[in-house]
């Protein structure tokens, strides 16, 4: 007789997949960014100043409201730092909600 083995998966939403970061207006998506490899707090942030730089010079909008999904990455120590000390608001949302993403 042959045991089955069982999966159970350890990652909340399944696993796999691809990383995507985008910049969405009322007006429409703005930039996409696809992420190779692994997101690390370094690399969250990096994205994170590019694109606020792009919505302040290209966009022309000093004020504007940044919205994540609380992965481990947008959570890290340095990536909250730089948000209190560089003043952009962050939309609050719940953990693990990836239903109510627009991504």
């Amino acid at each position: 007789m042959r045991k089955e083995h069982k999966v159970i998966s350890r990652r909340p939403q399944g696993g796999g997949g691809a990383t995507v970061w985008g910049v969405i207006f009322y007006s429409g998506a703005v930039e996409v960014i696809f992420i190779e490899g692994s997101l690390n707090a370094q690399k969250c942030l990096e994205i994170i100043e590019n694109v606020k730089g792009v919505i302040q010079n290209q966009m022309g909008m000093e004020d504007f409201v940044l919205k994540q999904d609380n992965a481990p990455t947008h959570n890290a120590r340095v990536v909250k730092q730089w948000l209190d000390q560089s003043e952009t608001t962050l939309l609050p949302w719940p953990p693990l909600s990836l239903d109510l993403n627009v991504i």
